[in-house]
């Protein structure tokens, strides 16, 4: 199935050319009944970007199709709602309002790079267990290491008969 892409439609008229502004409401009229916007270009002669621009500025609001603005949040719920299958894309375009199927696919592609990096935060949280139970081990070490030294000290006081350690207290004489 091949699509065929619509040429651009360039404006006829000279340079600087002005419509007034009650054959622009009429051509939006027209295009808000029913006539097609490439159509009216070529009728009228005017660029296709043109006809949008009236269509958006002057055109009804009900028959106005406005740009939704979807929170985060909202575009993880409806990606979530076709992985699970719940919804097809085209079902979830219409029931949402997404102008376009792609930008709901874009969704989709993006909720799935965020749960394989969220899985691989996942590997980094068991390897921090690994180095948390190291740490444990280090202090264990450490801990008999002060031990040891501690004991040397005792030996050292008992044996030369001087004291190694500091006395508690703000003030110390020497002997």
């Amino acid at each position: 199935m091949s699509s065929k892409k619509a040429p651009y439609l360039h404006s006829t008229k000279p340079v600087g050319y002005r419509f007034s502004k009650q054959t622009i409401v009429s051509i939006v009229e027209e295009i808000e009944n029913g006539l097609s916007r490439s159509d009216a270009c070529r009728k009228y002669g005017m660029n296709y970007c043109t006809a949008c621009t009236w269509v958006k500025r002057y055109g009804s609001s009900d028959k106005l199709i406005q740009r939704s603005q979807f929170r985060e949040q909202e575009r993880r719920e409806i990606a979530r709602t076709i992985m699970q299958g719940r919804m097809s894309v085209k079902e979830a375009q219409i029931a949402f309002k997404v102008s376009y199927p792609d930008t709901i696919r874009k969704w989709i592609r993006k909720l799935i790079a965020e749960n394989v990096e969220v899985s691989s935060a996942g590997a980094a949280d068991a390897s921090s267990k690994m180095t948390v139970n190291q740490y444990h081990h280090d202090l264990e070490q450490a801990n008999l290491k002060i031990a040891a030294l501690e004991t040397m000290i005792d030996v050292a006081e008992q044996e030369y008969k001087i004291s190694i350690r500091k006395k508690s207290g703000a003030k110390q004489f020497l002997k």
